[in-house]
């Protein structure tokens, strides 16, 4: 219990703010994130065939469910689930720090040290989790399920870098299991998880093998029981590696399966044919290689939304819309340099992780320490391991997109655990240089802090400023009440489309979309074709005075950035006459 003192310290004061966090940001919404709270409230409502889309993943409205079953807002349900899967990365940020071992330097007060539970100091374990909990408090702003996924996969990685994955037939299940959740949070965990594990049970076998050729039969029985792993029919501790390897991998297949198999089959149903999911193949038409600008043609111009539907965006029943596929065929070279602009975005995200690129100097430092542990083979696969989750995660953005950080919250954790992990090595390295004891001491404790400082500089800063403007998302609540108090019904248009969707969804509206004319004529002509009866423009005055001269147009309302309590400005309400 003492040794999970500092985490459950941490867990306690993460939660705590992330309480402050939500309630600050409960109103914010995504267009991502309203379709999970239509899914949410379908699942509450016991309406599955409402709750049931391609697109997004089940995972977190199944969990937020039954808390809007029980009475809270969806809204509330879904950042309430967020705040404690936020919870659940930092945990998994703990394992993992501790999985790469933190050996570093003494902590003098032995009243400390028993806290702690370790004659060597778990600062930089410490420090890595109390930062991982400020990352996680500014992920947990957005309400869509990157977090959830870093959280599923952190727990899949540790657990895939455990001794017993090809010892024990329970351990491969479990791994595949932790996959399979992963996935149900997003698809992306899928190829992930296909690949990443497939190649960690090899390097895993390669690895046991050379022990095989030159350890005695000896050591590795004291290997083995130090593993505690089971004997019987559970024990994968017979047989040559590669065996043992392959029944591994079958195994965490077939976890996987198991746990992924129900929601697959009913994705299956509902569009009459085997998939996984529709998310993959929506994002390359909208975003990948010769897309041009797909996605913003996909949310341009008017759309009569359906009886059945808020929406065409968020049909449950209905794919949404796509522009047509290209004629060209994509050549190889053009997908390899979007695959190579790409890579460097990702550079980018990962250099602005913290203050002093420290994560970008682990990103660095992986593959060095792969080689200099080497002839360390537990050592060796855990840097393995880790870089291959790094390398595939990233990977498989760089051939789709790779713009917006959130993609990469998994490895901005993973980072952060392996920065502290080196950063705990510097007292060890200054020692193989012949430093004194006191010194090494002073070195340890400032590189410590100063990692601190650079990883926890930009979410301090991130929440406080969160915490000091007003609620973000509260301009389209208040505008939804000011086109009640006006008897506007739906369907809206809107001069953003965010912004539009955002207040239908608050308004309990339908929503045409954003029109695609630009004068005031054709866009009232627009706004007839598609039964829109009301248009939104935000801050956008000039085009608010010409629609102003339109006749076919009528200004209901202004409402000032005081009104919305908005600093970036207003909106003009238009009705079509």
């Amino acid at each position: 219990m003492s040794r999970s003192l500092p985490l459950l310290a941490i867990l306690g004061l993460c939660l705590a703010l992330a309480a402050v966090v939500q309630a600050q940001c409960a109103e914010l919404l995504t267009s991502d994130g309203e379709c999970y709270l239509r899914m949410v409230a379908a699942y509450a409502r016991g309406d599955f065939g409402r709750a049931v889309f391609g697109h997004w993943s089940p995972l977190g409205a199944w969990l937020a469910a039954p808390l809007a079953a029980a009475g809270l807002s969806p809204r509330i349900a879904f950042r309430a689930m967020i705040g404690l899967w936020g919870a659940l990365a930092v945990v998994g940020v703990w394992r993992l720090a501790g999985r790469l071992g933190d050996r570093g330097f003494q902590i003098p007060d032995s009243r400390l040290k028993s806290a702690i539970g370790n004659r060597q100091s778990a600062m930089p374990r410490v420090a890595a989790t109390a930062c991982a909990a400020l990352l996680a408090l500014e992920f947990s702003v957005d309400h869509r399920v990157d977090l959830l996924l870093a959280a599923a996969l952190l727990f899949y990685l540790d657990a895939a870098m455990d001794e017993r994955l090809l010892r024990s037939r329970r351990w491969a299940l479990w791994v595949g299991a932790l996959g399979g959740i992963a996935y149900l949070a997003k698809l992306y965990a899928l190829p992930f998880f296909a690949a990443h594990f497939t190649l960690t049970v090899v390097a895993r076998s390669w690895s046991e093998s050379r022990v095989a050729r030159h350890a005695s039969g000896g050591e590795c029985g004291v290997r083995s029981a130090k593993c505690g792993v089971t004997s019987g029919m559970w024990n994968l501790e017979s047989g040559m590696p590669l065996r043992r390897a392959a029944l591994a991998w079958g195994l965490g297949a077939l976890g996987f399966i198991v746990v992924a198999a129900p929601w697959v089959a009913v994705l299956s149903a509902r569009y009459g044919r085997f998939t996984f999911g529709t998310a993959a193949a929506t994002s390359y038409a909208l975003v990948g290689p010769g897309s041009g600008d797909a996605r913003q043609q996909a949310i341009t111009g008017l759309r009569r939304p359906p009886a059945d539907a808020p929406n065409v965006w968020q049909d449950a029943t209905r794919e949404p819309p796509l522009p047509a596929a290209p004629a060209r065929r994509v050549a190889l070279a053009e997908k390899l340099r979007l695959a190579g602009a790409n890579a460097l975005r990702i550079v980018g995200h990962v250099a602005r992780l913290d203050e002093f690129r420290l994560g970008l100097v682990a990103l660095g430092l992986l593959p060095v320490a792969l080689v200099a542990t080497r002839r360390d083979r537990e050592r060796a696969f855990r840097y393995a391991a880790l870089l291959l989750a790094v390398g595939l995660f990233c990977g498989g953005y760089a051939f789709i997109q790779a713009g917006n950080a959130r993609y990469f919250w998994f490895v901005f954790l993973v980072l952060t655990a392996a920065a502290f992990h080196f950063v705990g090595l510097v007292p060890r390295a200054l020692e193989q240089l012949g430093i004194g004891r006191r010194e090494r001491r002073t070195v340890g404790a400032a590189a410590v802090a100063l990692a601190i400082v650079s990883f926890g500089y930009h979410p301090v800063r991130s929440v406080w400023d969160l915490l000091r403007q007003p609620p973000p998302g509260r301009e389209h609540r208040l505008m939804a009440e000011r086109l009640r108090a006006l008897g506007a019904e739906g369907p809206l248009a809107s001069s953003n489309w965010w912004d539009g969707l955002h207040t239908a969804y608050y308004l309990g509206a339908k929503y045409a979309g954003m029109p695609a004319a630009t004068a005031p004529a054709a866009i009232a002509a627009e706004m007839r074709a598609a039964g829109a009866s009301v248009l939104l423009v935000w801050r956008d005055p000039a085009l608010a005075a010409a629609l102003g001269e339109e006749p076919a147009l009528e200004l209901a309302e202004f409402a000032g950035p005081a009104a919305l309590q908005s600093p970036r400005g207003g909106a003009w309400v238009f009705r079509l006459k």
